[in-house]
């Protein structure tokens, strides 16, 4: 699973923050999703199927509802915690941070739920495992925005909320529009 790495390595070979400008942040994502994508149609030579690309059945819009509220809801914890880099965030167009948003949830549904949890389920991982490896990685990923502190929980929180729904689903567009709405939230 070497492409766990493929977040941490963006960002040490950019030599990326999330102090970065908010633009930056956006094509750093863009270009990470094109890599993976790249390695799963080129090199793997699966079908986007493989990730959970597929197009929902018109009920699973409205799985978005429930998971968004309870997202939103763990999400209300960092609200009593300071986060590093949110001024940036905060101060960029309105435009540019909902962009921000939807790139941001396209890259991690795509890489911590779509391919690390596919993948390591197809390396025989058992479920549970598939989903708190990638999920840890997805949390602590985080790290340089929330700090120690137990704001933490919330990116760990709500990676197994859009794990759950990932593998109760397999439906990677219902997981990053859910995720979208949370980060736009």
């Amino acid at each position: 699973m070497y492409v766990l790495g493929l977040p941490f390595a963006v960002n040490a070979i950019a030599g990326l923050s999330t102090l970065a400008p908010v633009w930056v942040l956006l094509l750093r994502d863009v270009f990470a999703s094109v890599v993976l994508l790249a390695i799963v149609v080129l090199w793997e030579r699966a079908p986007l199927a493989s990730v959970g690309w597929r197009m929902p059945a018109a009920w699973e819009w409205l799985l978005v509802i429930p998971v968004v509220a309870l997202a939103s809801a763990a999400g209300a914890l960092v609200l009593l915690f300071p986060i590093h880099g949110s001024g940036m965030l905060a101060a960029a167009p309105i435009w540019l941070s909902t962009l921000r948003a939807l790139t941001a949830a396209s890259f991690e549904e795509l890489f911590f739920r779509g391919y690390a949890v596919t993948r390591l389920e197809r390396l025989g991982s058992p479920t549970w495992l598939a989903v708190l490896v990638p999920t840890l990685v997805f949390g602590f990923a985080h790290f340089r925005l929330y700090g120690f502190n137990p704001s933490l929980l919330v990116p760990l929180t709500i990676g197994v909320i859009f794990a759950l729904l990932f593998i109760w689903r397999r439906n990677l567009p219902i997981c990053i529009v859910s995720h979208a709405l949370v980060d736009i939230v």
